[in-house]
Order: C-alpha cells, then sequence, then structure tokens
C-alpha cells in the first residue's frame, strides 16, 4: 500500500468520481483507476461499487476510508509542524565573518537570503582575523564565513570554493599593460603587504618573494582588505589580495589582474563539530557557494 494510492482512493471518495479523482489529482483517470484496482488487491478487500459511471463505498471501503483520513492528518501536520521549524530558523541568523567577505559577499548572500524570508533578523559579526577561530568556540553564532587555518577539533569545516588572489595595481602602473603578473615583474616594487599574525592566516604569502629571489619593498602593513585596496589606489604600492573588493576599488582606478605563480586559499563554512546542519544553515551555505563560484579557481 502506498501514499499515492491512498491519495488516489480519498480523491474518488471525496470527488465522487474516477474522472473527477483525476483532476483534483492532476492526472489522468486510468492512472487513477489502476491505483485503485491495484490497493484493493493489495488489501484484499473491495472498496468500491461502481455503478453508472460513478464509485460507491462499501462497508469496508468506509473503514479504509476513515483509518485513511487519520493518516492524511497526520501527514498535514507533520507539513505544518516543518513550515513552523522552517520558519523558526529563519528568525534570526548570526554570522561571523573576515571584514573582506562581511562587505562582499555576505551583502549579496543577504539580499538573496531576505528576499525569500521577509521577516528574517541578521545579526552581522566583523572579526579580525584574531579573533576569528576563536570564534568556533562561541556559543552565541550560528556560521562562520572566512578561509581555512588549518583545521580545527571543534569546528566543522565545508569548503566553498578555492580563491585565487589577485595582483592589485595603482591607477596608471606600468603592470597595467599586462594580462597577467608574475612574481618576477614585481622586482624593486613597494609591496602593500598583509599584516603579520601568530595564525600565520596568509602562510602562502609569508615565503613568496624570498622563494622567487625577487626583492621587493615592504613599507606599509594592512589589516584587512579594504584599507589595502585603498593604498593602493593611493599609489603606495602593489598588493597580492583577495578578488571581492576589485569592483568596489575598481571604479577609482585600481587595476586587477590575474597572478603567478598562484596564490590560493580555501573558504569555508564554519559550523559547530557535530552540529546538526538546519535548514536555515543549508541554505546559507548554498547561497555562498553559488556566490564564491564566480571567483573560484576551480571550474
Amino acid at each position: 500500500m502506498r501514499i499515492r494510492q491512498l491519495e488516489a482512493f480519498r480523491a474518488t471518495v471525496i470527488t465522487g468520481t474516477i474522472s473527477a479523482a483525476a483532476k483534483y489529482m492532476r492526472t489522468t483517470q486510468p492512472t487513477v483507476s489502476r491505483m485503485l484496482i491495484q490497493l484493493e488487491q493489495d488489501l484484499g478487500v473491495q472498496l468500491f461499487r461502481r455503478e453508472k459511471g460513478r464509485v460507491h463505498l462499501t462497508h469496508e471501503g468506509m473503514q479504509v476510508y476513515q483509518r485513511a483520513d487519520v493518516v492524511f492528518a497526520a501527514l498535514t501536520d507533520l507539513d505544518d509542524t516543518v513550515d513552523t521549524l522552517r520558519n523558526d530558523a529563519f528568525r534570526e541568523i548570526r554570522i561571523f565573518s573576515t571584514p573582506a567577505i562581511s562587505t562582499t559577499i555576505v551583502p549579496e548572500l543577504m539580499s538573496r537570503l531576505v528576499a525569500a524570508h521577509p521577516q528574517l533578523h541578521v545579526k552581522l559579526i566583523t572579526l579580525d582575523y584574531y579573533s576569528y577561530f576563536a570564534a568556533h568556540c562561541e556559543t552565541d553564532h550560528d556560521i562562520v564565513l572566512g578561509h581555512r587555518i588549518g583545521f580545527e577539533a571543534d569546528m566543522e569545516q565545508t569548503t566553498l570554493a578555492e580563491i585565487d588572489f589577485v595582483c592589485v595595481l595603482p591607477p596608471g602602473h606600468p603592470l597595467a599593460a599586462r594580462e597577467t603578473v608574475y612574481v618576477e615583474d614585481l622586482e624593486g616594487e613597494k609591496i602593500i603587504s598583509l599584516l603579520d599574525d601568530t595564525q600565520r592566516v596568509f602562510f602562502r604569502h609569508e615565503k613568496l618573494f624570498q622563494e622567487a629571489g625577487v626583492s621587493v619593498q615592504q613599507q606599509i602593513f594592512c589589516h584587512s582588505s579594504a584599507a589595502t585596496y585603498a593604498m593602493v589606489q593611493r599609489g603606495l604600492g602593489v598588493a597580492i589580495m583577495e578578488p571581492f573588493s576589485a569592483p568596489m576599488f575598481e571604479q577609482f582606478g585600481v587595476v586587477v589582474r590575474p597572478f603567478r605563480p598562484r596564490v590560493t586559499y580555501d573558504f569555508i563554512a564554519g559550523l559547530k563539530h557535530g552540529g546538526l546542519q538546519s535548514v536555515a544553515m543549508s541554505q546559507i551555505i548554498g547561497l555562498a557557494r553559488e556566490i564564491l563560484e564566480k571567483y573560484s579557481s576551480v571550474k
């Protein structure tokens, strides 16, 4: 006995004819007839008497209908419960995020999420990299968005995309004529560097110039992508940066080019280790992955 057979049975009782039941179920009359015959065979009882194009419940059919109605009431209650859970999951979302993600990826994600859930309340907490992974030990967040820094025991990291960092050049810089900038091209250049820290967040940057045998001038160190891009826009140097902030600064003349060798980082969604992934979290992860895909190194 299948739910679809019970649906055909119930629709036939409610509408009075097999043809009307077919319209009610948006299927064909032969399909409904087959399901009813199969249901009667499965149960081993006759459910209907068929007279002049109409069907009438037998005594056994009435008993089955009463029990089937209980089943459908339970299914309706289950649907209502799931709807309530889904709505509760989207009442408030607490997102911890790194600065670059907070000002670029998260706004696009939120515009799509809020369009689907107009009553949603969002708490966005922007973390510096010193606090980033400490957030996974806190109890007042739902999801953390940023890039992978090792593998922590207390968090479940879902990879969203692999992202190549790009070379960011001041307006009118000679290297802007290149389609791709190579590390050797930066010989003697002033480099706006990312601030070093104990977590070694940008470990792929650390030995980039040393391993290539390229001599650069490192005078200014910044703690955020926005500050770095702004320094480049002022002509204070070039930088190897995440690509998310590029559109905001290209309108002010900053030039962005692919960089080689690749400097690639994994961007992740972080959840509590062993925690259940709710409907809300699954949707946020799906949207974040979709948005990050256009920046992804892996196509």
